[in-house]
């Protein structure tokens, strides 16, 4: 979990070793989240992302992340730039 207390943004994220694995986690990550902001009301009308992280990440398994607005990310997008 990420906070940006300026632009009152909130990101929560999943890792796995297994790229495929990512798809079956997007819907527990968003139930994890729910059950967060609605524990935490400080966080109530900020806007949340969901992002999804392995070391590579396949062509086909970002499609089917992105169908469910979660966001890919795979290490070497994290760490371009460094």
């Amino acid at each position: 979990m990420a906070v940006n207390e300026d632009e009152q943004r909130i990101r929560f994220g999943t890792c796995k070793r297994n790229p495929e694995r990512l798809i079956g986690s997007a819907d527990a990550l968003k139930k994890s989240a729910d059950r967060f902001l609605a524990v935490h009301p400080k966080f109530k009308g900020w806007s949340s992302e969901y992002v999804a992280i392995a070391p590579d990440i396949g062509e086909s398994v970002r499609a089917a992340l992105q169908e469910r607005d979660v966001l890919p990310q795979s290490l070497v997008d994290l760490t371009a730039g460094l």
